[in-house]
């Protein structure tokens, strides 16, 4: 018995340390592999999107005089779930040692841009927000030069480039008729998203059912299944297939309202402006959010609805009952939603980026 254990505790520290080990060694391995692409192409900008790319934008610059732009979605030393100190230091070090040597950096939201400014010493980062674009176009490939990559192993078909049909909507999806009450979330199924709070709140909710839309780590998913049958909600309960990022804002417009349940587990989600809210709001849904420091400011200056504290499935439930017994008051009219569309969609965003590529176009290091 005390072997099995000694041997049970071994294994998961190894796959710890393990796991650990590959998040310092890929920003190495990642410009290795994919340098010689870059140096061949020779691009006048390189656009790096996260930490991992950042290195290999500077190695390539070195030798081909290409401008640099850092996008950092999110702090890279807060990412969830949270990494250990000797991890955390380590990037904190090689997004210190590069971000100096980038042209421009775009980041999200106002308290990112200056935590990068004054702990790195940077310009302040400009604001590109991550919204959609509404109502969705085509893009325009006129001027793209796409490289054929393959697919690599163990890698899967997105699950709606692998459909012959497209959702329609979101209660034909999940089987839930017109006249319940429904309540969605949209985003990645995963740890510290909250999905755990408003599923303790489905019983305080009666005849309120709740969909969760997105790719999904399995084994959160399952235990997610298992707290509702728990607490005798499963019936109430759907984990429901992503759809193409064009279409979500549509797919969930037939919901009642939009949750944003997300825990302040670290600065990036305390910091958290994502798409996800956007499309909510898009689609004219009231929403319902957890008390970070932005999302909760966002709802409540646009008058969208209501806040809760994020680990209190009872204030949840209040919250939402309040809302769908005021319902008139929280939902936005057709006006509220255009005037969202204008201020916040990706073509106002699109602005902040083509001036930044005007001027780095015109100061190529040649």
């Amino acid at each position: 018995m005390i072997s099995r254990i000694k041997n049970k505790i071994v294994n998961r520290l190894n796959r710890y340390f393990l796991l650990n080990f590959s998040n310092i060694i890929k920003y190495r391995l990642f410009s290795n592999i994919f340098a010689p692409y870059l140096e061949e192409w020779d691009p006048d900008v390189i656009h790096a999107h996260d930490l991992i790319t950042l290195p290999l934008a500077v190695r390539v610059s070195k030798k081909t005089g290409s401008r640099i732009v850092y996008d950092a979605h999110e702090l890279e030393t807060h990412r969830n779930p949270p990494p250990p100190g000797y991890v955390k230091r380590y990037v904190r070090r090689i997004e210190k040692k590069n971000i100096v040597k980038a042209d421009a950096v775009i980041t999200v939201c106002d308290p990112i841009a200056d935590y990068l400014a004054e702990n790195y010493k940077i310009s302040r980062p400009h604001i590109v927000l991550n919204s959609p674009q509404y109502p969705p176009r085509e893009p325009d490939l006129s001027r793209c030069a796409l490289k054929d990559t393959p697919q690599l192993p163990g890698t899967t078909t997105p699950h709606w480039a692998a459909r012959s049909d497209m959702p329609r909507g979101l209660r034909r999806e999940a089987g839930i008729n017109r006249g319940i009450k429904l309540g969605v979330y949209v985003g990645f199924v995963t740890l510290n998203r909250g999905l755990e709070t408003v599923i303790q709140a489905l019983p305080f909710l009666e005849g309120v059912h709740f969909c969760a839309v997105g790719p999904r780590n399995e084994k959160v998913a399952g235990r997610l299944r298992d707290m509702a049958e728990r607490l005798q909600v499963e019936d109430r309960f759907r984990l429901v297939d992503p759809v193409p990022p064009e279409q979500v804002v549509d797919f969930v417009r037939d919901a009642d309202f939009g949750i944003s349940p997300i825990w302040p587990i670290t600065l990036s989600y305390d910091w958290a402006m994502p798409n996800k809210l956007f499309e909510m709001s898009f689609a004219g849904l009231p929403i319902v959010a957890s008390n970070l420091d932005l999302i909760s400011r966002f709802v409540l200056e646009n008058r969208l609805g209501r806040i809760y504290h994020y680990d209190d499935p009872i204030d949840l439930a209040r919250n939402v009952t309040v809302l769908l017994n005021d319902y008139e008051k929280y939902c936005p009219n057709e006006q509220q939603i255009l005037d969202l569309r204008k201020r916040f969609d990706w073509d106002a965003q699109t602005e902040v980026v083509a001036s930044i590529y005007d001027k780095l176009l015109k100061s190529r290091r040649k």
